[in-house]
């Protein structure tokens, strides 16, 4: 058990000290105005997502590794073309997946001295892939990208806090609060990974 232990602290020092990949700095944060707060916002989501890529790449050796052994152990299970077709293809992909998104305030409307409601519109600009099945409705979608309302309210501290969000709906032309109160839902399917 102490081997065990030795070779894994081992494992992770190699995987911390090959590189030279930078820990991304925490970005700044702008309370002051509406538009100010809501980039900062944007910012802090995009730092998280460089952060997880970061500590993705910095432990890769320990992922492959865990990967690979779990893909080892599940290959015993499905066809050689399953595993070549499907498998190893979304594994792959999912492992590098890194979305960029467009972000856009399309409209900043005062309600009163401490209330801002804001229209903005995010798109995925990822790269397509190759080899990626370009619907007509996802090619749409993508081009089209999502709208959101950011409510957004002055505190005591003249700080801009959101208040609340809600998802567009194009098809019936509403707005549905996304950051209402958190309920679990009921598990309803079974799941059957392949992988």
């Amino acid at each position: 058990m102490k081997k065990v232990i030795i070779i894994i602290f081992m494992l992770v020092g190699i995987a911390c000290s090959s590189g030279t990949l930078k820990e991304p700095p925490v970005p700044s944060i702008d309370l002051s105005t509406p538009e100010a707060a809501i980039k900062s916002y944007w910012r802090v989501c995009d730092w998280k997502v460089e952060r997880q890529n970061y500590f993705y790449s910095k432990y890769k050796n320990i992922f492959n590794q865990e990967r690979s052994l779990k893909e080892n152990i599940s290959f015993k299970f499905f066809q050689e073309d399953i595993i070549k077709k499907f498998i190893i293809p979304s594994n792959e992909y999912f492992s590098k997946r890194n979305y960029k998104y467009s972000k856009d305030i399309i409209e900043m409307k005062k309600e009163t001295d401490t209330r801002v409601v804001a229209i903005v519109k995010i798109k995925n600009i990822t790269p397509i892939p190759d080899n990626a099945e370009k619907t007509e409705y996802s090619m749409k979608e993508r081009e089209k990208g999502r709208l959101y309302k950011v409510v957004l309210e002055k505190n005591q501290n003249n700080e801009w806090k959101i208040a609340a969000i809600y998802n567009y709906y194009e098809f019936n032309n509403t707005w549905s609060l996304y950051t209402g109160e958190f309920k679990p839902d009921v598990p309803t399917y079974g799941y059957l990974p392949i992988e």
